[in-house]
């Protein structure tokens, strides 16, 4: 997973918790079956590339699409995501 950093940041502000709480945004929502809450934390644009299983998705509507095909559609479960030992680094002063 990948995020984009935007060249300027407010003061004060903390990309490590940040990055986490877009990640927890995402998980809470994947966790309750929300794909567009999930989708919220991704670059919504025609420009975000996806891969899973050897595949190519182009495009956040394509992307959102491909999750409903795959995780919506009758006889299909999303599961539950959990990540208890991911770690957040600050990479700069401007992004995780």
């Amino acid at each position: 997973i990948g995020a984009a950093c935007a060249p300027s940041q407010p003061r004060g502000a903390n990309p490590v918790s940040e990055v986490r709480a877009v990640w927890t945004a995402q998980a809470d929502a994947w966790n309750r079956g929300d794909l567009d809450g999930f989708m919220a934390g991704y670059w919504k644009s025609p420009d975000l590339v996806f891969f899973s299983n050897g595949s190519e998705t182009r495009g956040w509507q394509q992307t959102l699409d491909r999750y409903r095909a795959s995780y919506k559609a009758e006889g299909r479960q999303m599961g539950m995501l959990d990540f208890p030992q991911l770690e957040f680094k600050e990479l700069s002063a401007i992004g995780a």
